[in-house]
C-alpha cells in the first residue's frame, strides 16, 4: 500500500473538522446559511494556513447534493469528486504555473456555459499573485460581469501583488499562522492517533520550526518519524532539525553582554565547525534575545520548555532591560546585512564582535556628562575623550557650521531620558534656529547616531524657564 504523507492524509474534509481560523470559518458558514453568495473570493495569507483547504470545503459546501450547507454530506458524488480532486465543475489552477493570459481565456470561453452537472462552476486559484498583468486584465472582465452560475476562489500568499482593481471585486479574507502551542496541541493528537511516544519538549522543537504553518509542522513530523520510528526522541529531533544548541545561545548571550569577545569568537568557530546553517543560527539568538526581553518584563515564552526557559531567565537577570534592547534592536536591525552577504559567516562574526562593544547605560552616561573616561586596555591612553557636546558639536558641523556654532553656546545634558538644550536670553535666535523643523531633525539623527538610539529633544530658552 502506497503511504500517503501526514498532511495530504489529515487534511480537514468539513468546517467542524478544521483547526483555527474561527473567523473566515464563521462568515462563510453565515454566507452558506443565508444564501448570501459572492461571487468572488480572495483568501490571503501565510503558507500552511489553510486557504486552499477552505477553498475545497467551501466548494464542496455549495455543491453538496443535499443543498447548499455549512456541512456538507461527504457522501454524495459532488463531495467524494471534490476530495479526489476530479469534478467536472471544481477547477483548481495553479496560478505559479500557468502565469500567462491563455489559460484564463480558456476559463473565459468556458465559464458562460451551464455546470456539467452540479449547482455552481468553481474555479480555485492558487497563487494568484503569480498571473500575468495580462492575466489579471482577463480576469477583471469576468469579474465585472461574472455568470451567475460562477464563483471564483483566490489563493495568495502575496496579496499586495494583486491589483486593487481585483481585490476591489472580492470578499477579502485573511488567514493567521498558528500559535506555536496550538500546533504542538494538534501534534499531540495526531501522534496518539499514530500510536508513537513522543516527549512534549519534542513537539515543541517541531511546532516552532513549523513557525505557524500546520502542514510545515506535519511535514516535519513525516520526517521524524521516519527516523524515529515508535519512540520521538527529543536529541534526535535537534540533530534532525539542525537547531542550535540552547546552552550554546545562552553562553553566547552572556559572553556578548559581558563584552567577551575572545569568548565570543571560540563559540563562532565552534559554530563554524559544526556545519551550522548561519541564517538560522543568528535568527535563533534574535529569538533568544527577545524570549530574554520578555523574561525582563515579566511574560513567560510558552513555546519553550522548563529547562530553557531557566536558561533565559539568567541571562536576563543578568542584564538590564536596556541593555537587552540595544542588543536585540541591533541584531534585528543587521539581519539584512546576513541575509545579503556573500560571506554569512564572516558577517555573523563581525556582529558578534561588534555586539560585545555596544556602548552600555552607564557609558552613555558619562558621554553625556563629558566625563568618559578612556577605556583600560587602549594604546594610547593619553589621548583625551571627546565629551557628547563636543562629538554632536563635529558631526552637526559637516552638514550645517552655523547650527554647530549655536549648540556650542548652549548647555546640554540629560534629564529624565530626555536631552535637555539649554540657550541663555541672550541666545534667543540659536534657540529659534534650532527649533526649526529641518534643524531638529538634523540634531535628532546625530544624538541618535553617537548614543546608538533614540532620545526625545526639549529646547529651553532661558528667560522662558525662569517663568
Amino acid at each position: 500500500m502506497v503511504y500517503r504523507v501526514l498532511a495530504r492524509r489529515l487534511r480537514p474534509q468539513s468546517f467542524s473538522a478544521l483547526l483555527g481560523q474561527e473567523e473566515v470559518v464563521q462568515t462563510l458558514k453565515n454566507a452558506l446559511k443565508s444564501g448570501k453568495i459572492g461571487s468572488a473570493y480572495l483568501f490571503y495569507g501565510p503558507r500552511g494556513t489553510g486557504k486552499t483547504t477552505v477553498a475545497r470545503i467551501f466548494a464542496k459546501a455549495l455543491n453538496c447534493h443535499k443543498g447548499i450547507t455549512p456541512e456538507p454530506c461527504q457522501e454524495c458524488p459532488s463531495c467524494i469528486e471534490i476530495k479526489e480532486g476530479n469534478s467536472l465543475d471544481v477547477h483548481e489552477i495553479d496560478g505559479a504555473t500557468y502565469t500567462q493570459v491563455d489559460k484564463i481565456r480558456e476559463i473565459k470561453e468556458m465559464v458562460y456555459f451551464q455546470p456539467a452537472r452540479d449547482r455552481y462552476k468553481i474555479y480555485i486559484i492558487d497563487e494568484v499573485h503569480m498571473l500575468s498583468q495580462s492575466a489579471f486584465n482577463a480576469i477583471l472582465k469576468l469579474l465585472e460581469e461574472p455568470p451567475p452560475h460562477a464563483i471564483f476562489i483566490f489563493a495568495t500568499t502575496e496579496k499586495h501583488k494583486i491589483p486593487a482593481t481585483i481585490i476591489s471585486r472580492c470578499q477579502v479574507f485573511n488567514f493567521h499562522l498558528f500559535p506555536t502551542e496550538e500546533i504542538a496541541e494538534y501534534l499531540k493528537k495526531v501522534i496518539l492517533e499514530e500510536g508513537i511516544l513522543a516527549e512534549e519538549s519534542s513537539l515543541l522543537k517541531i511546532s516552532k520550526k513549523a513557525k505557524g504553518s500546520i502542514r510545515d509542522g506535519l511535514s516535519i513530523l513525516d520526517q521524524v518519524i521516519a527516523l524515529s520510528g515508535e519512540k520521538i526522541d527529543e536529541n534526535l529531533v535537534s540533530k534532525l532539525l539542525g537547531e542550535t544548541d540552547f546552552e550554546l545561545l545562552s553562553g553566547l548571550a552572556r559572553f556578548i553582554l559581558e563584552g567577551n569577545a575572545k569568548e565570543v569568537l571560540k563559540i563562532m568557530e565552534e559554530v563554524l565547525r559544526s556545519g551550522e546553517d548561519l541564517f538560522y543560527f543568528y535568527n535563533c539568538l534574535m529569538d533568544f534575545l527577545r524570549y530574554s526581553l520578555k523574561a525582563k518584563l515579566g511574560e513567560r515564552e510558552t513555546s519553550l520548555s522548563e529547562s530553557e526557559w531557566e536558561q533565559v531567565l539568567k541571562i536576563s537577570s543578568s542584564a538590564t532591560y536596556e541593555e537587552l534592547l540595544r542588543c536585540y534592536s541591533f541584531v534585528v536591525e543587521n539581519q539584512g546585512l546576513v541575509n545579503r552577504s556573500e560571506y554569512p559567516y564572516v558577517s555573523v562574526e563581525l556582529i558578534m564582535l561588534k555586539l560585545c562593544e555596544l556602548p552600555k547605560l552607564e557609558k552613555i552616561e558619562n558621554l553625556l556628562s563629558g566625563t568618559e573616561k578612556p577605556l583600560p586596555k587602549k594604546e594610547i591612553p593619553e589621548v583625551k575623550q571627546k565629551s557628547f557636546k563636543e562629538r554632536l558639536t563635529d558631526e552637526i558641523e559637516k552638514k550645517s557650521k552655523p547650527l554647530a556654532g549655536y549648540l556650542q553656546d548652549a548647555y546640554i545634558k540629560e534629564e529624565d531620558k530626555k536631552i535637555v538644550i539649554t540657550f541663555k536670553s541672550n541666545l534667543k535666535k540659536g534657540y529659534e534656529r534650532c527649533l526649526e523643523k529641518e534643524n531638529l531633525a538634523l540634531i535628532k539623527e546625530k544624538i541618535k547616531e553617537i548614543l546608538g538610539t533614540e532620545y526625545e529633544i526639549t529646547l529651553v530658552l532661558e528667560e522662558e524657564k525662569e517663568k
